[in-house]
């Protein structure tokens, strides 16, 4: 081998063992209300995940706020959430619309910007409250003709750096607070 090649050579192998791995896995768990007959929040290996994303909170679009899906989904975020103590680094969000929603909530609410801005402020406020990192927003399935309403949503959103936007299989976006 040539004295440049083992130089090279050399040079990877100390670059490889100088510098730290970065690269973080996220493992994602999901967690919908209506298993808890099955499987109940405490069932959860919170040291197996990275994240939680609780399944479903609806729009209110009346009130421009978040509502529950089921009778008791207050108890079962606080078991979700109650899950950080077992993993510190744990974050927690919580999923907004899904396949049975639709995108009449969101509809209603994106298509105003004063309500957009209002609907992000009382779900900083609902998620502060019961302890979520962050909100999945799975808005299923913006038209063409709402193209523009989804992305201004989109963009009030991310101001906010709390909101993650869902689409069909496809990774969710944004940052959490």
């Amino acid at each position: 081998m040539s004295t440049d090649k083992m130089m090279y050579f050399g040079m990877f192998i100390l670059l490889q063992v100088l510098t730290p791995v970065v690269t973080q896995r996220v493992r994602m768990c999901y967690y919908t209300s209506w298993s808890q007959s099955r499987f109940r929040p405490s069932d959860i290996d919170a040291t197996l995940c990275t994240h939680i994303i609780y399944a479903f909170a609806h729009v209110n679009s009346v009130d421009n706020t978040l509502a529950t899906v089921r009778y008791n989904d207050l108890e079962l975020y606080n078991n979700v959430t109650s899950l950080k103590a077992k993993n510190p680094d744990l974050k927690v969000l919580l999923a907004v619309g899904g396949f049975n929603f639709g995108s009449a909530g969101f509809i209603a609410i994106a298509q105003d910007d004063k309500k957009t801005t209002l609907f992000a402020d009382n779900v900083v406020n609902y998620l502060r409250q019961h302890r979520f990192d962050g909100l999945d927003v799975d808005w299923e399935f913006p038209s063409p003709s709402t193209r523009g309403i989804y992305q201004r949503f989109v963009q009030v959103g991310r101001s906010y750096e709390v909101f993650h936007f869902v689409e069909s299989r496809i990774a969710f976006q944004g940052v959490i607070m």
